[in-house]
């Protein structure tokens, strides 16, 4: 990303944990990044697997953030 700044965050809110990670690397188009490019949907569908979600934005020469929210408690089963 040719980062020269990192910030992390993890706190809890409520019933959630929450995960934040911004750089201010080189950015990228999220519109442009192709489905061969798994990354990006496995940190997505990572947190939708334990019922969360996953907010990816990014711009070129903007930097990158990664935004995660997941519940504290377990899915039930029968929500599958």
């Amino acid at each position: 990303s040719n980062a020269s700044e990192l910030h992390v965050e993890l706190k809890q809110d409520g019933d959630a944990l929450v995960l934040s990670v911004r750089d201010n690397g080189v950015g990228f188009d999220p519109d442009q990044v192709t489905n061969d490019r798994f990354g990006l949907e496995g940190i997505r569908e990572r947190a939708r697997l334990f019922g969360g979600r996953a907010q990816i934005k990014s711009a070129i020469g903007k930097g990158t953030h990664i935004h995660v929210e997941m519940p504290l408690s377990q899915p039930d089963e029968n929500d599958w």
